[in-house]
């Protein structure tokens, strides 16, 4: 039997296999009772801040894939700027109002939207307890991702002190004259009865009538006005036929003999549709001026308008318009004073006021009723068919919307030079990916004013009230401050009680300022949830200098001070950041589909209130799709579960994808893409592995190499890939650029570490003595290694990271700081305590740098000829060869610094270099068997193998260690 020697086998409790299902869980009890979140920001207290501002997600829920992507990317970021410095505060929040919740509670409690109105504050009260407990649900998803924040003080915007936040940023609006009322047109969900803003809308294809309709012209017999509408039920509500001022329109005789006007452009397209034939016949819109329609379902004389955005590339080049049904039409009754008239109530049916009784009571979305108003047309019907084309859907319900003239809310767009202000902003914004400026700058161009108010019952009141008498608006500011003091104590639930009983108590306290009434009428109507979260910057981080973190408690009257809440509403002073947080926000960071959401509300509040952005850069990251590229949906079985992820694979291997993927882009995510991303993870791992267990016997502050230079060139040239891999990956970690961040990492564990570095060490790491000055070399730098490593993927692999950092601590006779390879290195209790690394500048040796691509073109090119020889020559081990190269000039010279280092680095046992003329100005490299006989113990070939009496399996090195 072979002889067994002594070697220096690494030796780790760290283990191979992660089993990070079951680890993970004990680091979330580690940080948090060792309060490591709270230690990190205390540590850097008073420093420089840097806030990431949470875009809170909606409650209504447990958490989904983009909600893992989104919470990752963000806690990358604040573990990173912890690690440089930075006092950098997390904390989430929560968006709780709204529309689905209201749904889910009215489906689950079995209730109409009209049953729950009758007890208004028991039903918000439900509304309440399903938001916390979906809250409570996401935040325990949230943790056990490894989200680092400050999660006993969230911020929840049904909170009372957030409530009075919105409500204060309402009246500012307000009295500021962003805000006003009026009737309108505005998206209107006739399945959830309410009105909606722009960005609750989203457009989709639909089957629609398409219609050609003839309107007769008046005192001119036999001629008519052709129109074409995709929208039938609007006609009833016309009130005026639109051209354009500058196109040519042509008369078309039809099948009946009448003479039809449409834009000649389209001339063609009427003839086909119509059967029509085109005649000689032609007018312009000035000799239509003054021109009257009859208006067939309208049963009214409409006069013929002009604008010049009225389309010649399809239809008839006329537009019926309905100035209760569109923002455009709407825009022309302004200009022209046409009625904006709208017979539909809140279900989409018609009301009493449309013309033909028949259709009172009719939903304008069913067929039947369609079917009924072109019955109605009779002759005037020309031709009726379907069309398929975009149309706006309630991004809520998914069911199609309508526009409808109501009284609402608005946020004027316009007012004060408001649109420019934003677009100012958006241009002193970064924007990552730089594409994405380009994006909200071409929505908040063509946006039209924000439709704030909604018709539900779960939302933050809209703080206004009503003199009974006179009907104007109670704007006296102590009023104001009275209400915001209400919410901020009481909630918002005092304002939706039946009974109203505060109305007497305010009316008395404060009277109408028109006719001295007393008796008052709130609003009916509740916030835009939008306005909730758009507000967050001034309720969170800058809120008059009274942040909500760490929580407010309520203040009494007495307590409240200079900065009280009157005050400033008074001056009109803009917001002060907080003391704890900063105004504006270094980062917002959300899903793409936020800049017509979170992003674009919070700069048209923030431009309105501050004259600028609330934030100075704004990351989008991408949808997640699955492997095929396909969006997620239950129906197509493609969901894939962070929860199910994290249980079976882990946190950090989610973690290691989220890293990974270019998250400004669409990203796909499915349990096959999940194992490769596994393997990447336990590639880190392994190097983590490696250079634990061959640290188990070092001491740095007994035996580190503490300088440069009393390192020799293998170690130093170890260094300066350390240095460049530290450079890249803090690269990557400021410009937000996670992957390249993880590619450098990856690269220099498997590249430079584990095929290179380990591979040429492990023979002074296990062969020579335990403290051959060699050795403790290799362990220094295998120790400076392993500290940057642990610190550079921190943000990325906080559990894993944790558990290496721990592990090395249990090795260490001390924890107080060292130096070490020219570098201090310090030992916090928690790797999440400590700094992120700034490579030494000694470790950018030039002279290695300009010498390495010839020493690894070597190592690749004796690689390479390694299997030729092992098919001629029976070679198996590459410690078989002996390798002769042969160079000249600079080469030469670099080649002979290295000569005793040479077998090392192309991993031979022996290395001849001569000097001599190289082919094609490269040295010349051939390899040959290994003379000598193979240690039995150290496997390298050698001629002193067998000299030694004591042992003649050993090599002259082996026998100095084994029986010194």
């Amino acid at each position: 039997m072979e002889k067994k020697y002594p070697v220096n086998l690494p030796k780790t409790g760290f283990p191979m296999k992660a089993d990070l299902p079951r680890r993970e869980p004990a680091w979330l009890e580690f940080w948090s009772g060792k309060k490591i979140y709270e230690k990190a920001l205390g540590a850097n207290a008073g420093r420089a801040k840097f806030i990431l501002h949470d875009g809170p997600p909606y409650a209504n829920g447990p958490i989904h894939i983009g909600h893992a992507l989104n919470k990752i990317l963000k806690d990358i970021v604040v573990r990173y700027k912890t690690m440089c410095g930075f006092e950098a505060p997390y904390i989430p929040g929560w968006d709780c109002h709204g529309l689905p919740i209201e749904q889910a509670l009215l489906k689950e409690l079995k209730l109409s939207k009209k049953e729950a109105g009758q007890d208004p504050v028991r039903f918000r009260q439900k509304c309440r307890e399903f938001v916390l407990k979906m809250a409570e649900l996401q935040k325990k998803d949230f943790i056990r991702l490894g989200v680092s924040g400050d999660w006993q003080h969230p911020y929840i915007t049904m909170e009372p002190d957030y409530t009075g936040r919105i409500i204060e940023a309402f009246i500012r609006l307000y009295q500021k004259g962003y805000i006003h009322k009026g009737l309108k047109p505005v998206f209107w969900c006739i399945n959830c009865e309410t009105a909606l803003a722009q960005a609750e809308v989203e457009y989709k294809d639909k089957s629609s009538s398409s219609v050609y309709i003839a309107f007769p012209v008046k005192n001119k017999p036999g001629y008519c006005v052709l129109a074409w509408t995709t929208t039938p039920w609007t006609l009833p509500a016309n009130r005026a036929l639109c051209f354009h001022p500058q196109a040519p329109y042509a008369v078309l005789r039809l099948k009946d003999g009448r003479k039809a006007i449409a834009a000649e452009a389209l001339a063609k397209n009427i003839e086909a549709a119509l059967g029509a034939v085109l005649t000689e016949e032609r007018y312009s819109a000035g000799q239509m001026a003054g021109w009257i329609m009859e208006s067939p379902l309208a049963r009214l004389e409409v006069p013929a308008i002009t604008d010049r955005t009225v389309s010649l590339e399809e239809g008839t080049g006329v537009v019926h318009s309905a100035p209760g049904h569109g923002e455009a039409d709407f825009q022309w009754g302004q200009r022209f004073k046409l009625e904006t008239f709208s017979p539909v109530d809140e279900t989409g049916a018609f009301t009493s006021a449309v013309s033909f009784k028949e259709l009172i009571g009719r939903r304008v979305s069913d067929p039947e009723t369609t079917k009924m108003l072109l019955e109605l047309l009779g002759p005037n019907l020309l031709k009726s068919g379907e069309i398929t084309h975009s149309y706006p859907h309630c991004w809520r319900c998914k069911e199609t919307v309508i526009f409808r003239a109501t009284q609402q809310w608005f946020l004027k767009i316009e007012h004060n030079d408001l649109r420019r202000k934003i677009l100012e902003a958006v241009e002193q914004t970064q924007w990552i990916p730089a594409g994405s400026k380009e994006r909200i700058r071409s929505m908040v161009e063509t946006r039209p004013d924000w439709c704030l108010s909604r018709q539900r019952i779960w939302g933050a009141p809209i703080p206004i009230l009503n003199c009974r008498a006179c009907g104007r608006e109670n704007d006296v500011p102590e009023l104001f401050e009275e209400i915001i003091r209400r919410m901020r104590e009481q909630g918002e639930d005092f304002w939706f009680e039946p009974s109203g009983g505060f109305l007497h108590e305010l009316g008395e306290r404060f009277p109408c300022r028109g006719c001295g009434g007393k008796e008052m009428i709130r609003d009916p109507n509740i916030l835009d949830v939008w306005l909730d979260s758009g507000v967050s910057w001034f309720a969170v981080l800058a809120s008059g200098g009274q942040g909500l973190w760490p929580k407010l408690r309520p203040r009494s009257t007495a307590e409240r001070g200079p900065d009280s809440v009157p005050e400033a509403l008074r001056s009109g002073t803009v917001c002060q950041a907080s003391k704890d947080l900063s105004y504006p926000a270094d980062l917002y960071l959300e899903g793409s589909d936020q800049h017509r959401g979170w992003f674009q509300t919070s700069i048209i509040t923030a431009a309105a209130l501050t004259g600028r952005a609330p934030y100075r850069a704004v990351y989008t990251n991408g949808w997640v799709l699955d492997d095929e590229g396909r969006a997620m949906h239950k129906s197509l079985g493609n969901v894939v579960s962070p929860q199910e992820i994290v249980q079976k694979w882990g946190a950090d291997v989610l973690r290691v994808w989220a890293a990974s993927v270019s998250s400004t882009e669409d990203v796909g995510a499915s349990a096959k893409l999940m194992e490769g991303y596994g393997e990447n993870y336990r590639k880190l791992r392994n190097t983590l592995r490696f250079l634990l267990g061959n640290l188990h016997d070092f001491q740095p502050h007994r035996h580190a190499a503490r300088g440069l230079e009393d390192l020799g060139r293998l170690e130093r040239w170890a260094l300066l890939n350390l240095a460049e891999t530290i450079a890249e990956c803090r690269q990557g970690y400021e410009s937000y650029d996670f992957p390249r961040s993880l590619r450098a990492l990856t690269a220099f564990a498997v590249h430079d570490c584990s095929n290179f570095y380990f591979d040429i060490s492990k023979d002074c790491l296990y062969t020579f003595k335990d403290d051959d000055p060699a050795r403790r070399q290799t362990q220094s730098v295998l120790f400076a290694v392993f500290h940057q490593m642990i610190m550079m993927m921190s943000p990325i692999l906080p559990f894993t990271a944790e558990e290496a950092w721990q592990e090395l601590l249990k090795t260490l006779e001390s924890k107080e700081p060292v130096m070490a390879a020219g570098v201090r290195f310090d030992f916090p209790e928690s790797c999440h305590l400590g700094r992120f690394p700034t490579a030494c500048a000694g470790w950018n040796d030039e002279d290695l740098k300009k010498q390495a691509p010839l020493l690894l073109a070597l190592r690749e090119e004796v690689h390479q000829r390694l299997d030729p020889l092992r098919k001629s020559a029976g070679l198996g081990s590459s410690l078989e060869a002996r390798v002769i190269i042969e160079a000249a000039g600079h080469d030469h010279e670099v080649l002979t610094g290295w000569e005793s280092l040479l077998p090392s680095v192309l991993l031979v046992s022996e290395v001849a270099l001569k000097k001599g003329q190289a082919a094609n100005g490269k040295p010349q490299v051939s390899l040959e068997k290994a003379g000598g006989r193979k240690c039995v113990r150290c496997w390298i070939y050698h001629d002193s193998v067998g000299d030694d009496p004591r042992d003649p399996s050993l090599c002259a090195k082996c026998v100095s260690v084994v029986y010194a």
